[in-house]
């Protein structure tokens, strides 16, 4: 079920936790730095845990507009996808 809080808690993490993070290290940069986000392949389709794929997109996104921002400066900015892994 979708209730108010688990979307706030989701995009909590994975949202507002990104960019405070992003916000410090850019305040603190040197000549140059790296931003690496974590998405997964839920940002696309993800039955079941839409607000979880939604937040990841939005981390997408952001990772995108950050990347355009911060390029003078010398910090680049991606965001990797994992796919399926299987354990041994």
């Amino acid at each position: 079920t979708i209730t108010q809080k688990v979307i706030d808690d989701t995009f909590a993490v994975n949202v507002r936790g990104s960019i405070l993070m992003t916000r410090e290290f850019i305040k603190h940069r040197g000549d140059y730095g790296r931003i690496i986000n974590i998405s997964t392949d839920a940002s696309q389709i993800f039955a079941g845990q839409i607000t979880y794929g939604a937040s990841k997109a939005t981390l997408e996104a952001l990772t995108r507009s950050i990347t355009h921002e911060e390029a003078q400066y010398d910090i680049t900015v991606n965001c990797i996808t994992h796919g399926i892994t299987h354990s041994v």
